[in-house]
């Protein structure tokens, strides 16, 4: 499997994408995420789920990455609003 990632130190939350998620059989903790949209100027809450480690590493072990807490990021058009 080819997975490309953008590594963001800016932001506090780590997200991974739903379909990586499933094809890693990986499960976590379902919880309700707030997604600020200021220019909108609303709020949406999304059901993901928080996985506690995952660590990617290439074929060939020159590169790895650890992930702590990692939230699935469902995309824009699968992702239903939750109240």
């Amino acid at each position: 499997m080819k997975a490309l990632a953008l590594l963001d130190s800016g932001n506090s939350t780590t997200f991974i994408n739903e379909e990586l998620k499933r094809k890693l059989e990986l499960h976590g903790k379902k919880k309700n995420h707030i997604f600020h949209q200021p220019l909108q100027d609303h709020i949406i809450k999304r059901a993901t789920e928080v996985i506690d480690y995952i660590k990617l590493e290439c074929k060939d072990k020159g590169f790895s990455v650890k992930m702590m807490n990692a939230e699935t990021m469902p995309g824009p058009l699968q992702a239903d609003p939750v109240n």
